[in-house]
């Protein structure tokens, strides 16, 4: 499949389509979205493949520490808690940002750019990445040996 058949499957080329499942065939990959095909990419159209982090943003993270601290300084103003009870807050505050380097926080999709700057996305969860991984390494695999299987043919 030439690159204007891609172009024309995807509509705008700088444009960014999601896909669910990822089928890999003799000549290429095929995407779908919702049991309809999304497109059918060749190895020689494919550019880039890989798995992208999508780590939480540093204001999320604050807003993670600012609001357990907002309503402890609440509590403290209207319920007129003992200065002991003040004195536990500050170990705590260690603890919430170890909380938020945590990896739980962090999202994985799997990306594929082809050469004519079309880009698919795929969220991926936690517990799939290694699939994903052993997924992209077969695709390269496969696109490594139809590019040999091309020049040699030609």
């Amino acid at each position: 499949m030439n690159a204007s058949v891609t172009r024309a499957m995807v509509g705008n080329t700088t444009s960014t389509t999601e896909f669910d499942s990822l089928t890999l065939a003799n000549n290429g990959i095929v995407l779908q979205y919702k049991k309809k095909k999304v497109g059918e990419i060749s190895y020689s159209e494919l550019d880039k493949i890989y798995i992208k982090v999508y780590k939480l943003k540093p204001i999320y993270g604050f807003l993670l520490v600012l609001f357990p601290m907002l309503f402890a300084f609440l509590c403290f103003e209207y319920i007129h808690l003992n200065i002991e009870m003040s004195v536990a807050l500050p170990p705590v505050i260690p603890t919430i940002v170890k909380i938020n380097r945590i990896k739980k926080f962090k999202r994985f999709g799997l990306v594929i750019a082809l050469k004519d700057s079309s880009v698919f996305r795929k969220h991926v969860s936690k517990n799939l990445k290694s699939d994903t991984v052993e997924l992209i390494k077969e695709v390269k695999r496969k696109r490594l040996n139809y590019n040999n299987w091309a020049l040699a043919s030609a």
